[in-house]
């Protein structure tokens, strides 16, 4: 009898536990909102999830520059409400949605965290 009157609760952790594992989709910020935060000619810090980290500039006039660990000049456009970061022939085109959090912004590439602006 124990088992009957528990079975309803150990579904009801089961489900729980299902709910709890699934990721909620963050909402992006549309690409007006992300420019306006980002293109302001100041250095922010990027850290990149592979581990990578350095400064990076955003120039109201689509350019930038990558100011640490190597200086390089970047471009910078927007494709529907993607940032994308044209870093030249060996470092390729980088293009992510963001969310703002409380230092800066949060990358989003394929919907995984890729990369972070913070000040």
């Amino acid at each position: 009898m124990l088992t009957s009157t528990l079975a309803p609760f150990g579904w009801t952790l089961i489900a729980m536990q299902a709910a709890s594992a699934t990721p909620v989709a963050p909402t992006y910020l549309s690409r007006a909102d992300v420019v306006a935060g980002l293109v302001d000619g100041q250095p922010w810090n990027m850290a990149n999830t592979d581990g990578r980290n350095g400064r990076i500039r955003f120039n109201a006039d689509g350019t930038g520059a990558i100011e640490s660990p190597i200086q390089r000049r970047i471009r910078w456009t927007t494709d529907s409400n993607r940032f994308c970061m044209r870093m030249g022939f060996l470092l390729g085109t980088r293009c992510f949605q963001a969310t703002r959090i409380s230092t800066g912004f949060q990358g989003y590439t394929d919907g995984r965290a890729s990369v972070r602006f913070t000040r």
